[in-house]
């Protein structure tokens, strides 16, 4: 609980947890799924009270208003910095502003979203043919890391901020 409100990426914790039991290999049973049950029922109380205290006042989501197309341009562009700049660190900053208004998106970031359609049908290939349990593991526990810093529901006016990939 004083996690999830002291950051809240920390809600990612219940996903964590039950990834760590996939990698154990450990049967869900009823013991498992009640002790899950709490760290849930914590992440979605705080998630659904940030997402409302937030929508109190429309600015602090974000100044910018982003069609949908262009909402998932930027989080694919986001979600590749991620990567990249976990390997590679490199211009790194707390705070990188979007750089185009809404509408005015260049046509190269639909690289960024091809090349992320394109990774997720590599992993779900790879999941099915060879079941690596460790690099599933790490490919899951990494994007369940930083989806709540991909802007997927815009909070603020950072395309993406560095600080968050230290997970």
């Amino acid at each position: 609980l004083l996690s999830c409100l002291s950051k809240l990426t920390a809600v990612s914790l219940s996903f964590i947890i039950v990834l760590l039991d996939y990698y154990f290999q450990r049967r869900p049973d009823i013991k498992s799924i009640a002790e899950k049950a709490v760290y849930f029922t914590i992440s979605l109380g705080v998630g659904i009270f940030s997402l409302l205290a937030l929508k109190k006042d429309d600015e602090v989501i974000t100044s910018f208003k982003f069609s949908a197309m262009e909402r998932a341009q930027l989080v694919s562009h986001s979600l590749i910095n991620y990567i990249l700049k976990s390997v590679i660190p490199y211009n790194l900053s707390v705070f990188h502003p979007y750089q185009f208004p809404p509408g005015f998106l260049p046509k190269f970031y639909l690289v960024f979203l091809i090349l992320s359609m394109i990774a997720m049908a590599a992993f779900i290939w790879f999941f099915i043919k060879f079941r690596n349990r460790k690099i599933i593991f790490g490919i899951l526990f990494f994007l369940s890391a930083v989806v709540f810093a991909l802007q997927i529901f815009p909070v603020g006016d950072a395309a993406f901020a560095d600080r968050n990939i230290y997970i």
